[in-house]
């Protein structure tokens, strides 16, 4: 058997194009029954990873050729994009440089932000979900729980993660050395997942006084206010309460645009502190990017706050 994987990630492919390659839930399903009809790939064992920053695939195949093709085939079925578009951005490697790849993105040496500690528990969610849809295999089973544990070793071995690294804390240190202090800023967050939770504390421990969650579920940020000290508004009032924000950060899972030029427009039009900055940290982009054209409204992505 041999080790494969093939996949994008934010290096050389744009986040207008990686946004077609999140995958969650029943995207994830689709993935693993298409892989497994490819009865002649020589695929024995799966696993997909896909983060805000990457999508990949490895795989345990008993011959490398169909395998590798399987899996780029994976790429070209999975998106709008024709083959000779997306093409030139899958990356692949096999056998002993498959491995070391996946050691150094459980190492976080090949994340965007350098030692960003959320990759190895992305990676441990990708492994429980392949074991979930019986993707793996005895060679993959191994493979993981390595990974996982190199993973851990680089970071109580080194200094790595010595300084919080997550895209969360980089959009809000972006945010200061665009704003500067947040103690007297309104900040909105919209969402209230994982990477919400990890936005709101990084925004209190930099100063912010006045944060509001708004979540599609207004029980989901209330959880999350109780135990940050924000406050929690839901999607219904959310054209109501965007305009006063000097600082809005998006991160949600959603795989559209929450927000569309055509319905907030007329709300960002006429901004009472006159500038408003938004980061969507979200892959896909949840803020339609017209939104930008928007007189006073400043918006940038995850791409601004990693090269800052």
């Amino acid at each position: 058997m041999y080790i494969l994987v093939a996949g994008i990630n934010y290096r050389n492919v744009p986040v207008q194009v990686r946004e077609y390659f999140a995958m969650c839930g029943d995207d994830l399903s689709r993935g693993y029954t298409f892989l497994s009809e490819k009865t002649n790939s020589g695929i024995a064992g799966s696993v997909i990873l896909t983060t805000c920053n990457r999508t990949e695939i490895y795989a345990a195949a008993s011959d490398i050729k169909p395998g590798l093709e399987a899996l780029k085939s994976f790429f070209y079925n999975i998106s709008p994009l024709t083959e000779a578009e997306i093409g030139p951005y899958v990356y692949h490697y096999t056998c002993d440089n498959a491995m070391l790849h996946l050691f150094r993105v459980a190492s976080g040496l090949d994340s965007m932000i350098i030692g960003e500690g959320q990759i190895l528990t992305q990676i441990k969610e990708a492994y429980r979900f392949a074991v979930h849809y019986q993707a793996t295999d005895s060679i993959l089973n191994t493979l993981f729980h390595k990974a996982m544990y190199v993973g851990k070793k680089a970071r109580s071995d080194t200094d790595i993660d010595a300084y919080p690294t997550s895209v969360s804390h980089a959009a809000v240190d972006f945010a200061m050395s665009e704003l500067g202090e947040l103690e007297h800023k309104d900040i909105l967050v919209i969402g209230a997942g994982e990477m919400s939770s990890m936005t709101v504390r990084c925004l209190f421990q930099h100063g912010a006084k006045n944060v509001t969650v708004a979540n599609r579920t207004y029980e989901k940020a209330r959880q999350l206010v109780d135990e940050t000290g924000a406050r929690a508004i839901g999607f219904d009032i959310l054209p109501w309460e965007l305009p006063r924000a000097d600082l809005v950060i998006c991160c949600t899972g959603a795989n559209f645009h929450i927000m569309t030029y055509a319905v907030y427009e007329p709300v960002l039009s006429n901004l009472p502190k006159g500038k408003m900055m938004i980061i969507d940290i979200s892959v896909p982009r949840n803020i339609d990017p017209e939104i930008g054209r928007i007189p006073g409204v400043s918006l940038n992505d995850i791409i601004n706050c990693a090269m800052w």
